[in-house]
């Protein structure tokens, strides 16, 4: 968990909320680690000093773990019991009522999809323990997020309806409690909206507005960005209404929606493809998609025809390939880099936070963030600018471009232990550089890790980097390139490069081409260093040669070791992965 201070550059790590007790990840209460969710509390009535409770959950198949935070996520109260009553489940939702009243949403994931039920549990202590689980409804599919009136504490629970049709059913469950104090006992399920095609693409969102008008959106399989409203607690609904432009043969997926203090005041946010942007131009979710994230904003989003305001709100294409809307890595997009995460809030300026997950200079997603600066403030409905810069953090162009957390090398089985010393796996920093060798130009590339004053068997040491993108900053558009050290059972050396191809499922395959041209461990510095002539990965270059003035991009690196024995764990494996780091350009070189 990451927290920002004051601006969104000012980011500090608070670590892990779910990595704390206990011991296995079988147990209740037991490290979850799967799908994820934060909530924070309202004002409360009655002004305090104290900072809002931070409440999270995290999800193991047989249980949801949850823990709870009343100093800004700076510590962690966890629950070793567990919170649910429900003995197979999955992805799960929270929101507060009021300051310190918490509901918890999930599906059970057993059954048909005639019969699966959607379960609600309440928290009066911030998230920390839960009374039993109520049937919120039964029937349907993929499971949407929770939203609570504030008002009176109705709640709101969407998700996929079975349907005759085909899953094309947006419903809505919602639930009555007698006071504020109470949990809905009675639930009545809604047909918000119903699409052309089916709708989890990937979640169905609802969101109730101050004034008690609800919204959902919807992708109608990928076609469009959906939303729908209702005027009285979701018993009946408007047309839906589309908020997307993709162009023809686009594709707009995993929409999610915030509500301004405005009536009818709308922020949406979705993952957007065009076929222009497709490696192939054909567009659709396939492999060549090139993704960047969209929204919208709307100050009429109650008439039959809104007015939606669309721009473009990354700065660069955040994904290379098809995105998963499956839940697991099977079907025909089976790519899960970017998990589920993907929202937007609106800050008291009435404008956008979206953050989101990218994967287009890294091993896998990790969470981007973006502000909007300028456009309507969703509170008043005046158009607003924000004066000021906020400069982006410089990425290194010299080395060490790459840098990595010290202590955080995982063990391989669960739970996530990461040993608090030196390890050979614990990578530090990475630099990349070139060398001019008897008129050859190699590139170089060195690893830093804290614990490497000792080589031990059966480790692997491997610095990625790219060249030649056909799209900017797009790691899985490029020719991608590896070089590495690796010892066997005795503790043998070798030294490799090779080519890296990203697969359909988000996976890397390395591919070993040859043996490098030098390489060496230097244990005073606790650093391994490989180098390679350009002119062997020039003969396997597909995107162009790497020359003079050739920017390296995607540096980043990995490191495993099969058995060491730390902090007392005997015998265990542990690995390690960097941050897609800075760029180095191919010029002036050593001698």
């Amino acid at each position: 968990m990451w927290r920002a201070d004051g601006i969104v550059s000012n980011l500090a790590w608070k670590g892990q909320p779910d990595a704390l007790a206990p011991n296995h990840d079988s147990d209740l209460g037991g490290d979850g680690g799967g799908d994820m969710d934060v909530a924070v509390g309202f004002k409360p009535a009655v002004a305090s000093g104290m900072p809002p409770i931070l409440a999270t959950s995290s999800l193991v198949a047989a249980n949801v773990s949850a823990q709870r935070s009343t100093d800004r996520g700076d510590t962690f109260t966890n629950n070793p019991a567990g919170n649910t009553t429900v003995q197979v489940d999955d992805r799960q939702w929270m929101e507060f009522l009021g300051d310190h009243t918490v509901y918890l949403g999930y599906r059970e994931f057993t059954g048909l999809q005639a019969t699966s039920k959607y379960y609600l549990n309440r928290s009066d202590d911030g998230g920390l323990t839960y009374g039993p689980a109520v049937v919120a409804a039964i029937g349907g599919n993929t499971t949407g997020n929770i939203d609570v009136d504030q008002r009176d504490g109705t709640v709101y629970f969407c998700h996929q309806g079975p349907g005759a049709e085909g899953n094309k059913e947006v419903r809505v469950a919602v639930g009555h409690p007698l006071t504020l104090t109470t949990t809905p006992v009675v639930f009545n399920t809604y047909v918000a909206a119903k699409g052309q095609n089916q709708i989890a693409n990937l979640f169905p969102v609802c969101k109730v507005a101050s004034d008690g008008t609800v919204y959902v959106a919807y992708s109608d399989g990928g076609q469009g960005i959906f939303i729908a409203h209702s005027f009285d607690q979701g018993q009946t609904w408007a047309l839906p209404a589309r908020v997307s432009d993709v162009g023809p043969n686009g594709v707009a997926l995993f929409p999610w929606i915030e509500t301004g203090e405005r009536p009818g005041s709308l922020a949406i946010v979705w993952y957007g493809a065009t076929a222009a942007d497709s490696e192939d131009t054909k567009g659709g979710n396939t492999d060549s998609a090139n993704w960047k994230v969209y929204f919208a904003q709307t100050l009429n989003a109650t008439a039959s025809a809104p007015t939606i305001l669309q721009a473009v709100a990354s700065d660069h294409i955040i994904h290379g390939s098809n995105i998963s809307l499956a839940g697991f890595t099977t079907g025909t997009s089976p790519n899960r880099n970017l998990a589920d995460f993907f929202q937007v809030a609106v800050d008291p300026q009435g404008l956008a936070f979206v953050a989101w997950a990218d994967d287009s200079a890294d091993f896998a997603g990790h969470t981007y963030v973006a502000h909007q600066i300028g456009g309507y403030n969703l509170n008043t409905g005046k158009a607003i600018r924000i004066s000021g810069t906020n400069a982006m953090t410089p990425m290194p162009a010299r080395a060490p471009q790459g840098f990595d957390f010290r202590h955080d090398a995982r063990a391989f089985s669960p739970p996530p232990v990461m040993p608090d010393v030196d390890t050979p796996a614990d990578i530090v920093n990475i630099g990349y550089g070139c060398q001019n060798v008897n008129g050859a130009t190699w590139v170089t590339a060195t690893m830093a890790a804290s614990g490497l004053d000792t080589v031990p068997p059966l480790g692997t040491w491997r610095m990625t980097f790219a060249s030649n993108p056909t799209k900017p900053g797009v790691v899985d558009r490029a020719d991608r390139w590896f070089v590495q050290a690796a010892t066997d059972d005795t503790g043998a050396r070798t030294y490799s490069y090779g080519a890296a191809a990203r697969n359909s499922d988000g996976s890397i395959t390395y591919t070993v081409k040859g043996n490098a041209d030098a390489g060496s461990f230097d244990l005073t510095a606790r650093t391994v260093t490989v180098k390679v002539d350009v002119a062997k990965l020039n003969a396997l270059a597909q995107r162009g040669p790497i020359k003079t003035g050739t920017v390296l991009m995607g540096l980043a690196g990995s490191a495993t070791v099969a058995r060491v024995t730390v902090a007392g764990l005997v015998g265990v494996g542990l690995s390690d992965s960097t941050r897609g780091g800075g760029t180095f350009t191919v010029g002036s070189c050593q001698q």
